[in-house]
């Protein structure tokens, strides 16, 4: 049996889903250590939701009951399991437990989200923040394997001096074809820009706010989704970007869902990632499948990545300043249908995706 340990996550439900479409379920159970409402899960019977609710969360006794529950619940499933895979290393409960049960570390495996390898999801108190550094590198150098994009499985190998097995990763987009296709082919006037994935400063905002000051005076929009992540850094963005571009810079807020985003995306012409990092992957891959121009960094693993392992052309956010306002909003009809043709044979193919996750599963 594969143990799947998740924190409930946009991609979270999606997963489920594809595993047991494409899998036996009696081979798969899914262990939620913790859970947002936000989130569909599936009515499935190899789902074990142990987390702790909303409703219950400040209620110390009962988490405390819950927790402990939750332990007992993961410890008995670690011992069934042939494999265990931890789909992202945050969470500081699951990095304990796995600390003082080494033992099971021979036979799991560690799925790189990004900010879990990059150390973004960090205490104010620096002793804790070292106490739980400590305990991770414990845990990913006595790891089975490791699974994410090649840059990010280099870095952690070396960071954390681990011999692990790499294997390749790719989720499910929660961003479905079908709510793509629904909304494709929309026609509107100007041209609509996104910059960044969320409120985190990791996004640098306001870089780009500033180098796209330039084209204010053009037919553009400028949309910033900052309904999550850091509140104060939203709101120096949303301030910003209204000094600079007035009624043409639109700050999103409110949590969409994903056929609502869907909708969102189709009528955006361009994507800018700031990052310095891995980053922003489920927004990525449906804007290419959709036709549209992205930009993200030359000098991260993304970049590597689409142009190596996926052949998908990305344009250089560190280009921007340099470029005239044609220049960037032109997009060569080539690259464009290469492109497309690309995510769908990778992202939104479920046979790729089947391969891939068939390697992890089948290399016991």
């Amino acid at each position: 049996m594969i143990l799947h340990i998740f924190n409930n996550s946009v991609y979270t439900g999606p997963f489920i889903d594809f595993v047991n479409r494409n899998f036996d379920q009696c081979d798969h159970i899914f262990f939620m250590a913790k859970s947002s409402g936000k989130y569909r899960l599936p009515e499935v019977k190899n789902l074990l939701n142990h987390a702790v609710s909303e409703n219950s969360s400040r209620n110390k006794i009962l988490v405390s009951l819950i927790k402990t529950r939750t332990y007992i619940g993961l410890y008995i499933q670690c011992m069934k399991a042939d494999k265990i895979i931890i789909h992202a290393l945050f969470d500081t409960s699951i990095i304990k437990f796995f600390y003082f049960n080494k033992y099971f570390l021979k036979k799991s495996y560690w799925a790189i989200w990004g900010a879990d390898l990059y150390d973004l999801k960090k205490s104010k108190d620096q002793k804790k923040n070292q106490k739980k550094e400590r305990m991770k590198a414990a845990v990913i150098r006595r790891l089975k394997g490791v699974m994410g994009v090649p840059g990010d499985r280099k870095i952690a190998k070396e960071k954390y001096d681990c011999k692990a097995d790499e294997f390749d990763l790719m989720y499910v987009n929660a961003l479905r074809n079908d709510y793509l296709n629904a909304n494709k082919h929309s026609a509107k006037a100007g041209i609509s820009v996104q910059i960044g994935n969320s409120a985190d400063p990791t996004n640098n905002h306001i870089e780009i706010i500033e180098k796209l000051a330039k084209f204010k005076d053009e037919n553009i929009t400028i949309y910033v989704p900052l309904s999550y992540g850091d509140l104060g850094n939203a709101s120096k963005v949303k301030t910003v970007g209204e000094k600079i571009f007035g009624s043409k810079f639109i700050a999103l807020t409110e949590y969409m869902t994903p056929e609502k985003y869907s909708e969102y995306l189709s009528g955006i012409d361009i994507l800018i990632f700031n990052h310095k990092r891995q980053q922003g992957l489920g927004n990525i891959y449906p804007m290419i499948y959709t036709g549209k121009k992205v930009f993200i960094r030359e000098d991260t693993s993304s970049w590597d990545y689409f142009k190596n392992c996926l052949d998908i052309k990305m344009f250089n956010t560190l280009d921007l300043e340099r470029l005239s306002y044609s220049e960037f909003i032109t997009y060569d009809s080539i690259h464009r249908e290469n492109n497309i043709k690309r995510a769908c044979e990778t992202a939104y193919s479920e046979s790729y995706l089947k391969r891939l996750w068939e390697k992890v599963f089948d290399s016991l």
